[in-house]
């Protein structure tokens, strides 16, 4: 009988946990992903009078979007409020909003990041691998900007990226405020100091003609519904999110008036009437001369 000891197995190497994995397993500890992955950050755009939209959009990110790899930032003015997995960054009290975005800009390391406003609720999971995917393409096509929903979609496709469309040079939104991935050169050279989302989404889209590379979606990778509008709860969207039971506070912003639901819609289309000029294959004088008509009119378009 042999006197030596029995050979042991080799021991099987540790399986590393994917980024996602570990970027859920942070936030459930209350921590920040250790490793942001793949050069990029998401910010959500806000200020100090819309602090009670904080908790339940950072909440909905949570349960939706958990494994997301990316180091969150929320933009205040002076508040420093504490959420699982996300760094405040105030920006000083009143600052304008484009001058908000260019210090985070300045704040993060990464070459690209996913913007969204504050009122922006997700009401479905993401799925990263997607997500990632399209960061991917954004890097290897060199691509100033992919909007991750299509509102509005693009106008034509992209040989060999099926889920990817161009933006028509002359879109009306080619610029929006929509969730979107941005190389963060491009954005800073298109951001002026001083404007408002608003105009960024008018006077931006127009600066936005002199470059290539804006794209969007077919279909979206991320579901969620702009859910504020006046300062007010959109009355439709209000019972679909009191449901989620994430801290909706209905008595500090009230529900709008049916009448602004209308007003909207009807601003919608005359915006959608602009868009469309913008496109239409005018000549430059007479294009130019319907917009103004509309503007003098008291229509933003």
């Amino acid at each position: 009988m042999s006197s030596e000891p029995p050979e042991r197995s080799p021991e099987a190497p540790a399986l590393e946990p994917s980024p996602e994995q570990g970027a859920r397993e942070a936030r459930a500890e209350g921590r920040a992903p250790a490793t942001p992955a793949a050069g990029c950050a998401l910010i959500v755009e806000s200020c100090d009078a819309r602090a009670d939209l904080w908790g339940p959009c950072l909440g909905l990110l949570d349960r939706f979007w958990s494994d997301r790899p990316f180091e969150t930032l929320l933009l205040t003015e002076v508040a420093e409020p504490t959420f699982p997995g996300v760094r405040a960054l105030p920006t000083g009290l009143g600052t304008p909003w484009s001058t908000q975005v260019l210090q985070a800009l300045d704040a993060v390391s990464a070459p690209y990041v996913i913007r969204m406003h504050d009122d922006f609720f997700l009401h479905a999971p993401v799925d990263t691998q997607r997500v990632l995917r399209l960061l991917d393409w954004v890097r290897e096509a060199d691509a100033n900007m992919l909007r991750l929903t299509p509102k509005p979609g693009p106008d034509s496709p992209v040989p060999g990226a099926p889920e990817v469309g161009e933006i028509h040079r002359r879109a009306g939104f080619r610029a929006s405020n929509q969730i979107s991935i941005w190389k963060v050169e491009f954005l800073r050279e298109l951001l002026q100091p001083e404007e408002s989302p608003w105009e960024f989404e008018r006077l931006g889209s127009e600066r936005a003609r002199a470059y290539p590379g804006l794209y969007a979606l077919w279909e979206p990778a991320l579901h969620y519904e702009e859910v504020v509008v006046q300062g007010q709860w959109w009355r439709h969207q209000a019972p679909r999110y009191a449901a989620l039971d994430v801290g909706c506070d209905f008595e500090t912003r009230p529900l709008a008036g049916r009448g602004v639901h209308l007003a909207r819609r009807l601003k919608r289309g005359v915006v959608d009437l602009g868009d469309r000029l913008s496109r239409a294959h005018l000549s430059e004088e007479r294009r130019y001369r319907l917009l103004e008509f509309m503007r003098r009119r008291g229509m933003r378009v």
